[in-house]
């Protein structure tokens, strides 16, 4: 029988084989941390250092933390050390697939994209997905370095007593502080709209990391994406379009031309005749400038009336 460990003096509880509560906990969110900022140091397109690193860090933390408390409060602890490496296995591939997108496409997929796209890039990039492979190995060996940390630290990070009540308090604490922190830097600033109604995976990964990306897609496939602000508010004002220096302004619709009148002279009916109106007329050519004219007689029709010669006065 293995031997077990010696109570201690004062509380009575058997001394742990190894390992503090401390970094027991600490190893999921170390975990995610490490695969968020290899994927943003393989990215070339991307700042290193900016603001969404502490988002990044916030959520990370807070995500690694809700993982290991739903590990630590299962009662079968062999099978929590599954789930944690299964987890830390599909956590590893789905950073190497967005790695490989990014690195063939010049973009981000969410998953369930990716889900529905996989089909197709068998049969229509089948022969380029080996040479994408390849350029990838040394992003996937350090991918898996975790989860080979994982399995050589199994017992350490689960353990069969599992974690105190105190300790699982003080680390749910910190889960909502961390959450609460990288919620408030998601939602005040330029990228809150990538984080609510414009969300694309690939906008959102590069600003708040691969694991938020696949919450807030879960999150928006239930729930629905939230609405624009304003949306539906006629009464807000919003600026005209920017236009170019050097374009022109397109001429307005032409109303047409006044419908022709005919003479109501006694002679039988003849030609038609334009008459004048005092309604502004504008060329239909977009070539020529338009002018506005109060007579718009025909060019074929004099401008002056002849007088009648005075032989035809009066006379049959």
């Amino acid at each position: 029988k293995a031997r077990r460990a010696a109570p201690y003096r004062h509380t009575g509880r058997r001394s742990r084989p190894g390992g503090s509560p401390l970094m027991s906990a600490l190893f999921f969110p170390a975990a995610i941390l490490y695969h968020e900022l290899l994927l943003r140091a393989f990215d070339r397109s991307t700042p290193f250092f900016d603001l969404a690193l502490l988002r990044i860090l916030l959520f990370s933390l807070a995500a690694g933390l809700l993982l290991f408390l739903i590990l630590d409060l299962l009662p079968w602890k062999p099978a929590a050390r599954i789930a944690g490496g299964v987890m830390l296995g599909l956590g590893a591939v789905l950073f190497c697939v967005e790695r490989g997108c990014r690195a063939t496409f010049n973009l981000y997929y969410g998953l369930g994209f990716m889900g529905g796209m996989a089909g197709d890039v068998t049969g229509d990039f089948g022969s380029t997905v080996a040479s994408v492979v390849l350029g990838l190995i040394p992003f996937i060996l350090l991918s898996f370095v975790p989860l080979a940390a994982y399995v050589l630290l199994r017992n350490m990070v689960f353990q069969e007593e599992g974690q105190e009540n105190l300790t699982r308090i003080i680390l749910a604490v910190g889960l909502v502080i961390f959450q609460l922190g990288g919620w408030a830097l998601s939602v005040f600033g330029a990228q809150a709209k990538y984080y609510t109604y414009e969300y694309t995976a690939n906008v959102s990964i590069p600003h708040f990391g691969v694991v938020t990306s696949l919450r807030l897609e879960l999150e928006y496939a239930v729930a629905g994406i939230p609405p624009r602000p304003w949306a539906n508010s006629s009464t807000r004002w919003r600026p005209p379009p920017p236009r170019e220096r050097g374009t022109r302004i397109p001429p307005p619709i032409p109303r047409g031309i006044p419908p022709p009148i005919r003479s109501r002279s006694l002679s039988p009916p003849g030609p038609i005749r334009w008459v004048s109106t005092s309604t502004p007329w504008r060329n239909p050519s977009p070539t020529r400038p338009s002018r506005t004219s109060t007579s718009i007689w025909p060019a074929s029709l004099p401008r002056r009336r002849t007088s009648i010669p005075e032989c035809s006065r009066g006379r049959t």
